[in-house]
């Protein structure tokens, strides 16, 4: 699996230095990394709290 950021690289040589060692031979030379991945940017969804019925149901 290569790696997919700058600070993914960094910390596995901390952390795992043989995981990072697989990751490496895996990774493309002179690819360019970025220095972090963002979040993604999801469309947060409302909680049920906020949602208003749209009919009023009748409880006989």
């Amino acid at each position: 699996m290569p790696f997919k950021s700058q600070a993914q690289r960094g910390f596995l040589y901390a952390v795992h230095p043989d995981i990072a060692k697989e990751f490496e031979a895996a990774t493309p030379k002179g690819a360019k990394l970025p220095k972090k991945i963002g979040t993604s940017k999801t469309k947060k969804t409302r909680s049920l709290a906020s949602v208003k019925p749209t009919t009023k149901i009748a409880l006989d």
